[in-house]
């Protein structure tokens, strides 16, 4: 009977056995989840994207030349937001949405637009004239940001987290 000779081959595919499950926790737990630094997303980590509305809480979060530098997206409005994807490939449609002669809302594409971007919108303080269609690998969301004639409070959705102090 013939003995078989380790030679060390059993320990080195024990080592890169290891190193493939240390590089896959570390992608799962860190790499992976690692779309911002400059604020988290665990009090919504189902969240799609971020949104501000105030600019002293933005210079928070983000200094003046890092939002002098943003992509601005201009539709004309009252209300200036910025909004922030969770991963920064995801890509945000951008419509015009208005009332025609008939009381009708009519959206019209406008733009797309990948990454963290300030949007100015919102003409009118009965509906919004913006609609942002965010496509992830699974599913599309549509929001359009505006405030409650109730309360003066930004109507958010559930797949937002809403970065407010």
């Amino acid at each position: 009977m013939k003995k078989f000779k380790n030679n060390g081959y059993i320990k080195k595919i024990f080592l890169l056995f290891l190193v493939c499950i240390f590089l896959f926790f570390l992608y799962l737990f860190f790499l992976d989840k690692k779309v911002d630094e400059h604020f988290s997303w665990k009090e919504n980590p189902d969240a799609t994207f971020a949104i501000f509305d105030q600019t002293e809480v933005m210079e928070k979060y983000y200094t003046k030349e890092e939002l002098k530098e943003m992509q601005k997206v201009n539709m004309e409005g009252y209300n200036t937001f910025l909004i922030v994807p969770k991963k920064p490939e995801t890509k945000i449609q951008i419509y015009s949405q208005f009332l025609n002669d008939q009381g009708e809302m009519e959206v019209m594409f406008y733009k797309e637009v990948i990454g963290s971007f300030l949007l100015k919108c919102n003409t009118s303080d009965l509906y919004s004239n913006v609609l942002l269609k965010v496509i992830t690998d699974d599913k599309t969301y549509e929001y359009s940001p505006y405030y409650s004639l109730k309360d003066g409070h930004l109507m958010i959705e559930n797949y937002i987290l809403y970065i407010q102090q």
